[in-house]
């Protein structure tokens, strides 16, 4: 029954533009025990046949030849570019068997790994490479199981991470893996960094520089427990083009500030925009209520320390920017590529064109 349910969704989401073939989906299927994680991947012919030096025979189908000269070579690209994060480190994982069912669609591929204590938070996570050979419209359906719970979530060339909690962990434990789960969702996304840069860039006081960083942070725990909470909703696409329409304001405001008095206010506004695209990665890790408040809190502050990191990071750089006498050319051309990426994003994102290489 699983699997027919992610078929049935594979082939309704086939039916967008998707690629040159039919069903542009592979699936991945998680299970967490306490000793053990499991994880089999489902590659459908067709895609192996386009790209692995493979054999077919009259019928279509890959000869177990073929097949088994193949396998060390998927499992491989596999195992590399869809990689798997328990709670602090990624995990290698270990090639088991594999088989193509007989008149079946997909060949399935087996791994596994002992595990010396039961995780708190597993992330999924596919590379650009994974893409690049299986097509930017790829999607990898995934299913994710522990405790007796089933979670499911989307692998796609624009959100190609999920995380899931497997509701077992002491509770100290899995508040610290939520911080660190905000604050790698601060350095992993490419465009939360655009719009701190497009911020900072410009310089400032320490003072007022953390005041418009924690105006963000508190406006976007606003609509984080809003919409995590389903209190509020709004749809993926807008709330993923309204973020990348923030990166350009703030960049082409850059060209007329002067002192940034109106910040705080600016990036409050803006993070409770922001809010809710945080709010997507929580929401697929189905957490218990239970849990939210302590899950939020982390969250929130992990992100926060993530931002401030960055604040660290290129505050001495506008200082010493700001003694220069190229500063504003600097500041100049920083805000016009932060306005150009805002800008493609919000076409990619709004109209589904893949074109911006980030």
């Amino acid at each position: 029954m699983r699997r027919a349910t992610l078929l049935l969704l594979g082939v309704l989401w086939g039916s967008a533009p998707a690629g040159a073939h039919g069903l542009n989906a592979s699936y991945t299927e998680i299970a967490v025990s306490p000793s053990r994680v499991e994880v089999v991947r489902l590659m459908t012919v067709e895609d192996i046949v386009a790209h692995f030096p493979v054999i077919v025979d009259r019928t279509g189908r890959i000869t177990p030849e073929a097949l088994q000269d193949a396998a060390p070579a998927i499992f491989a690209f596999l195992g590399d570019h869809l990689r798997l994060t328990l709670d602090e480190g990624a995990v290698v994982l270990e090639p088991g068997s594999y088989r193509d069912r007989a008149g079946g669609t997909f060949v399935r591929f087996e791994f596994s790994r002992s595990l010396e204590n039961r995780p708190s938070v597993l992330a999924l996570a596919a590379d650009l490479t994974f893409f690049e050979r299986l097509g930017p419209q790829h999607i990898n359906f995934v299913t994710f199981t522990a405790e007796g719970r089933r979670q499911q979530a989307v692998i796609t060339l624009d959100r190609p991470r999920a995380a899931f909690s497997t509701g077992y962990s002491p509770r100290l434990a899995q508040c610290l893996a939520f911080v660190r789960l905000g604050i790698a969702h601060i350095f992993l996304g490419y465009d939360h960094v655009m719009f701190l840069l497009a911020l900072i860039i410009i310089g400032g006081r320490l003072a007022q520089l953390v005041t418009v960083v924690t105006a963000f942070t508190v406006a976007h725990s606003l609509t984080l427990v809003l919409a995590t909470l389903q209190l509020v909703t709004v749809p993926t696409r807008l709330v993923e083009g309204t973020i990348a329409l923030t990166i350009a304001y703030v960049a082409f405001d850059n060209f007329f500030v002067a002192g940034g008095a109106h910040r705080p206010l600016l990036t409050f506004c803006f993070g409770l925009v922001h809010g809710f695209g945080f709010a997507h990665a929580l929401r697929e890790m189905d957490l218990p209520r239970s849990e939210l408040v302590p899950t939020l809190l982390s969250f929130n502050l992990g992100v926060e320390v993530g931002q401030l990191a960055i604040l660290a990071l290129l505050f001495p750089v506008t200082l010493w920017l700001a003694r220069q006498r190229f500063s504003q050319l600097v500041v100049a051309t920083a805000s016009g590529a932060a306005f150009v990426c805002g800008v493609g994003w919000f076409v990619q994102r709004v109209f589904d064109w893949s074109f911006m290489p980030i």
